[in-house]
């Protein structure tokens, strides 16, 4: 959760829209800097508290009628842990290694 502490509102709503599943920028930006003035405030401690902050914000919805916080931590995880670049490599090594005529299959 230090994280959160440190980055800004702007930067985490272009999160939430580039990785997760929120096309709405005005949600995103509204999720973002609800998560960002909290964690100011007081650290969040568990997921618990972000998930639910994230549903008051989003008042108990989501656009594909899953759990709210959902697309948000999907995004936050696929950011933390550099998912594209590390699949971009895994794709590039895999292709380093194929044969001539081989094939790569990758299922997301």
């Amino acid at each position: 959760c230090e994280w959160l502490r440190q980055i800004t509102s702007e930067e985490l709503a272009w999160i939430i829209r580039e990785y997760g599943d929120d096309e709405d920028p005005l949600v995103a930006a509204r999720v973002a800097e609800a998560l960002v003035q909290q964690s100011r405030r007081s650290p969040f401690r568990t997921a618990r508290e972000i998930a639910d902050l994230i549903a008051v914000v989003k008042n108990n919805t989501d656009s594909k009628a899953r759990y709210p916080a959902k697309g948000t931590f999907q995004a936050i995880r696929t950011f933390l842990n550099r998912e594209p670049h590390e699949l971009q490599a895994g794709m590039l090594a895999a292709f380093d290694m194929l044969e001539m005529g081989g094939r790569c299959v990758v299922i997301c």
